[in-house]
C-alpha cells in the first residue's frame, strides 16, 4: 500500500509517501518538509495568522502535485499544536480540501502515540521519545508495558514569541526561557513518563546534529547522532549570542528556522537537565511515519 502522511506542525509541514506491507515500510518514496510557520501569533491570538493559511496553501499546492505524480492509494494530514489552539481551523481544514489533503486535528496523546510509534517503536528500543515542535513539546516513553505520552504547551516559536527571543538574546532572557520550561513541566510532572535514555525528534535536534557534524542534512549522517548535554549547552550558548544573520549563515541551518533555534535547543537542555540525561540520539522520524503505519493497519 502506497500512503502520502502528512505532519502539519506549528513550524514545519512535512510529507511522507511510503510503500508499505505488513505493517513494514518496504520503501520511501518522498521525504519532504517545509517551513510554513502555522504557530505565528497563536499564543497570543488564538487564531491561524492570515500570514500563516498563505504559506501553507502554497505548500498544499506544491505538495498536491508530489502525491498525484505518485499515485497514493490514501492520503491523510494530521495537524497539531497550532491547530488545536485555533478558532478558525476549520479554514485551515477547507483549505486542505480545496487540494485533496484531507486534515484530521489530533489530540496530544494521540499525537505523542502517533510519534513514538513512528520513531522507535518498531525498533523495539527502551528509550523514551522527545519530539520538540514549534507550539508544543511531547515527551513520550514506555511506562509498565505501555505507551505514556505528555504533550507540554512549550515549543520553539511559541516561547520566542513570548520571550521575543528571535535575536542576540541575551542571559536574562535565556534565565526567563528556562524558568517558563521548568515551570511547565513541573506542573504537569505527574503525567509525564519515567526516563532513562531518550531519542529526540523533529527539526530542532535534526538541524543540531548538522551543526555539530558541520554538514548539510544528511539523513544516512543524521539517524542515530548521539548529541551530549555539554554539547546542548554549549550550542545553546553560541547561537543565543549570535546575531539571527550571521545564525543563518551557518551550514545545516535551514534560514526560517535560525530564528527559533536557540529556544528549541533550550528546550531539549532543559529536559535533559530535568531527568538527569547525558544527552540523546537524534532521529529523523516521528508523526508521519507513525501515521503511515497507522492508516496501512486500520488504527488511524
Amino acid at each position: 500500500m502506497k500512503i502520502a502522511a502528512l505532519d502539519l506542525g506549528s513550524n514545519s509541514s512535512l510529507l511522507l509517501i511510503v510503500e508499505i506491507e505488513n505493517s513494514k515500510i518496504i520503501e520511501v518514496y518522498h521525504d519532504e518538509q517545509m517551513v510554513t510557520r502555522l504557530g505565528q501569533g497563536v499564543h497570543e491570538s488564538r487564531s491561524l495568522h492570515p500570514e500563516a493559511l498563505k504559506r501553507a496553501e502554497e505548500c498544499f499546492s506544491h505538495y498536491k502535485k508530489i502525491i498525484d505524480a505518485h499515485d497514493v492509494d490514501i492520503v491523510q494530514a494530521v495537524s497539531t499544536s497550532a491547530a488545536r489552539d485555533v478558532s478558525n481551523k476549520d479554514e485551515f481544514i477547507n483549505l486542505g480540501k480545496k487540494y485533496s489533503i484531507p486534515i484530521q486535528i489530533i489530540s496530544g496523546p494521540l499525537e505523542a502515540e502517533l510519534t513514538y510509534s513512528g520513531s522507535i517503536a518498531s525498533s523495539k528500543s527502551s528509550a523514551s521519545v522527545i519530539d520538540v515542535g514549534g507550539g508544543s513539546t511531547e515527551i513520550i516513553g514506555i511506562n509498565e508495558g505501555s505507551i505514556k505520552g505528555y504533550s507540554l504547551d512549550i515549543g520553539s516559536v511559541r516561547l520566542a514569541e513570548i520571550h521575543d527571543a528571535f535575536d542576540d538574546i541575551n542571559e536574562d532572557t535565556l534565565t526567563k526561557i528556562d524558568e517558563y520550561i521548568l515551570s511547565e513541566i513541573n506542573k504537569h510532572k505527574n503525567k509525564l513518563p519515567v526516563i532513562d535514555s531518550a531519542v529526540a525528534v523533529a527539526g530542532t535536534p535534526t538541524t543540531l546534529s548538522c551543526i555539530l557534524q558541520d554538514i548539510e542534512f544528511d539523513v544516512k549522517k543524521v539517524e542515530f547522532y548521539f548529541i551530549s548535554l555539554d554539547e546542548l549547552r554549549d550550542s545553546r550558548i553560541k547561537l543565543a549570542k549570535m546575531s539571527l544573520a550571521d545564525r543563518k549563515k551557518i551550514k545545516g541551518i535551514h534560514p526560517d528556522r535560525a530564528d527559533v533555534l536557540p529556544c528549541g535547543v533550550s528546550i531539549l537542555l532543559n529536559i535533559c537537565e530535568y531527568f538527569n540525561l547525558k544527552g540523546f540520539s537524534v532521529s529523523c522520524r516521528g508523526v508521519r511515519y507513525g501515521l503511515a503505519l497507522a492508516l496501512e493497519s486500520g488504527d488511524f
